[in-house]
């Protein structure tokens, strides 16, 4: 029975989505797919209300999509709801809407979701010409990857207007080892698994707190120490810019 209900409801959710229909249509589709969704439980549940977050934000019914967000049981997938959410309302220029859905995400995985919803917002504004509030924006971002992306969207936007100084000036900002930066927060120790990272952290002796190297060489490790193995050829494991952890013995 869960399984026929869930059929009907994925095939209602893609006829709103996808269908050219009026928008008293697709809001009857809709309302009849969240009373199907409500006969579920678990994850099945949880599902459910991200697909109809997802295609209300889709359809520009914002507000709806994040009360159905928050109906989300599982925390980490309302997170990711929620940031779809805050994505859609920057993209058709809400930009207050989409930073208080942001501000509301209290996510599951070290702030993931949030982080990838202020990056979003800060495109959002880069795109529409307004740099400084980008850039404020960022501040927000704590995964230091996604503001190095933000940063790097509000650097193409600039120098796409014309304003070569200020490209330059905010691509000087972008966090270049910002993976290394997450290591020492994170209390991790680097191994370089290929000979092009090695060389470069042989040039960079700022690092070498986070650095492992062979007994001898660098501190020993204590037990229980999670080792960050970090690649940058292709065809080597890990593969490029990927990064593995495991315990040392």
């Amino acid at each position: 029975m869960a399984r026929l209900v869930r059929f009907w409801l994925g095939l209602l959710v893609f006829m709103a989505s996808a269908a050219p229909a009026s928008a008293t249509d697709r809001a009857a589709l809709l309302a009849e797919a969240a009373t199907l969704a409500a006969a579920l439980e678990g994850r099945a549940l949880s599902e459910a209300r991200f697909a109809l977050a997802q295609t209300r934000a889709e359809i520009g019914d914002a507000d709806a999509a994040e009360a159905d967000a928050q109906a989300i049981p599982d925390d980490y997938m309302r997170a990711e709801a929620l940031a779809l959410v805050a994505a859609a309302r920057a993209q058709s220029g809400d930009i207050a809407g989409a930073i208080a859905t942001a501000e509301r995400i209290e996510d599951a995985r070290e702030q993931s979701a949030r982080s990838a919803a202020f990056e979003a917002i800060a495109v959002a504004q880069a795109l529409a010409g307004d740099a400084s509030g980008a850039e404020a924006t960022t501040g927000a971002i704590e995964d230091l990857y996604r503001r190095a992306e933000a940063q790097a969207a509000i650097a193409r936007a600039q120098a796409r207007s014309g304003d070569f100084d200020a490209a330059l000036e905010t691509a000087r900002r972008i966090e270049s080892t910002y993976w290394l930066a997450d290591a020492r927060a994170r209390g991790l120790v680097l191994r370089p698994v290929c000979r092009h990272l090695s060389g470069w952290l042989q040039k960079h002796p700022e690092h070498a707190d986070v650095v492992h190297r062979p007994t001898g060489h660098h501190r020993p490790l204590t037990p229980g120490k999670v080792r960050l193995e970090k690649g940058c050829t292709p065809g080597q494991e890990p593969l490029a810019g990927s990064a593995r952890e495991s315990a040392t013995p």
